[in-house]
C-alpha cells in the first residue's frame, strides 16, 4: 500500500495537487507488480462502463483513449485477463 501511495503522491506533485505525505511511508526499495495488457484494457473497459453511467462528461473525454498508462507500480507484460477475474 505504501508503494502504490508513493507513486499517486508523485503524480499528485507533477500535477499540482496537495497530498499528505505523512499519510504514508516511503518504500526504499520499489515494489513492481507484472499485469497482463489483457487486464488492463479490461479493467479500463470496467471503468469506460461506470464512467457511461455515472459521469458521462469524463467518459466522453476518455473512451478514445488507445494508450492507457497504468499506475507506475505495474510493469505490463504481454496477456489475456487474469484467470482470477469474472468477466461480466
Amino acid at each position: 500500500m505504501n508503494q502504490y501511495l508513493s507513486t499517486v503522491y508523485d503524480e499528485a506533485l507533477k500535477r499540482g495537487f496537495n497530498f499528505d505525505e505523512k499519510k504514508f511511508i516511503k518504500p526504499i526499495i520499489p515494489l513492481f507488480i507484472t499485469v497482463s495488457d489483457g487486464q488492463i484494457k479490461y479493467e479500463f473497459g470496467h471503468l469506460l462502463k461506470k464512467l457511461k453511467k455515472r459521469a458521462n462528461n469524463l467518459y466522453n473525454k476518455l473512451k478514445g483513449t488507445k494508450n492507457i498508462l497504468p499506475n507506475p507500480m505495474f510493469e505490463i507484460v504481454k496477456g489475456k485477463i487474469e484467470k482470477w477475474e469474472i468477466v461480466k
